[in-house]
């Protein structure tokens, strides 16, 4: 769960599927630039609201990851050979510091390829101006069709994917999607190395990888 802040999402489907191990990635105490350029974290209150989500469902299989990601996370992940079953980037690709299309086409490609499904919300081009719009007109190119910015995008990277909309079209907001990664395979992680691998704090709650992880 990318940008999982207050923890809904992570919560959410750490409670639903018990058996799953979920890695919430925000920053809670770090005190490097965020993936905005704002100095310090996230909101402070954030972290602690979701400890506490935590302790009152008893959960265990929510892993609290304190780090500032990037496209190199994407990276790491993919030269380790990490294939993960479900990620959420939801309202936070689009802060990412991609200068082209051709760069935020290679980026996406290889976030895409760090999971067998993923959850992806993107600005719609329509949409009134949000956050860091400047890098993201560029990478839309003048295209108005989101759903064809991600396919001429796995098309460029030769990635084979399936592609559904999941929000109602509505050229005001931002646009979710889920993507299947169609050449994936089984998952593949090591949750301790994992952990390495996306450069997690260990000095926070919840941020040691529990006794019934697996691979």
């Amino acid at each position: 769960d990318y940008g999982s802040n207050q923890g809904f999402f992570s919560v959410s489907v750490a409670t639903t599927f018990k058996e799953a191990l979920v890695f919430s990635l925000d920053m809670h105490k770090t005190r490097e630039r965020n993936i905005q350029g704002h100095a310090g974290g996230m909101d402070r209150k954030a972290g602690p609201k979701h400890y506490a989500m935590l302790e009152k469902h008893g959960l265990t299989n929510d892993v609290i990851c304190d780090t500032k990601f990037s496209q190199d996370t994407f990276d790491h992940l993919m030269d380790a050979h990490v294939l993960l079953d479900y990620q959420f980037t939801l309202s936070v690709f689009h802060w990412l510091s991609l200068s082209t299309r051709a760069h935020f086409e290679k980026v996406l490609a290889t976030h895409l390829r760090n999971a067998r499904t993923t959850f992806l919300e993107l600005p719609a081009p329509t949409q009134a101006p949000c956050a860091n719009y400047l890098s993201y007109k560029r990478w839309y190119d003048g295209r108005k069709n989101v759903t064809t910015i991600i396919e001429q995008a796995c098309q460029k990277q030769k990635l084979n994917i399936r592609l559904k909309q999941l929000t109602p079209g509505d050229p005001s907001h931002r646009v979710v999607f889920r993507v299947d990664n169609l050449e994936g395979g089984a998952s593949r992680f090591d949750c301790t190395e994992t952990l390495k691998l996306l450069n997690c704090r260990n000095d926070t709650p919840w941020s040691a990888c529990p006794e019934h992880a697996g691979t």
